[in-house]
């Protein structure tokens, strides 16, 4: 029962993930992409920050259907093992989040012009 719902989280991941890949945010707004300072400075950050987070995020769908799947087979889930992965899954996020910072600050200055 829990297995499944890992993989059913998993998927939903993925869908995520490719909507954001394919259907990236085109402006700057409140409601749909990466919003943090860096990425909200002017249009090129906005963009650059939202196309890094979303092939990080896509990656990390595809890393986690796999496991997912995998459990499903070979691990008896519990509820522990659930909450386990879902930590898993949040620290990963937090991951997307610090990389993509990362690259922000490689890239741009604090103003947004690039380096």
């Amino acid at each position: 029962m829990y297995s499944n719902a890992a993989v059913l989280i998993a998927i939903a991941l993925n869908v995520l993930a490719l909507i954001y890949k394919f259907f990236p945010p085109k402006k700057i707004n409140t409601w749909y992409g990466y919003h943090m300072r860096s990425s909200m400075r002017n249009e090129a950050t906005w963009k650059e920050a939202n196309t890094y987070a979303s092939r990080l995020l896509l990656l990390l769908s595809i890393i986690f259907l796999a496991a997912a799947l995998i459990s499903t087979n070979f691990i008896h889930f519990s509820i522990l093992e659930l909450s386990l992965y879902a930590f898993v899954l949040i620290i990963s996020c937090t991951g997307i989040y610090f990389l993509t910072e990362m690259h922000m600050k490689n890239l741009f200055d604090e103003n947004g012009e690039r380096k």
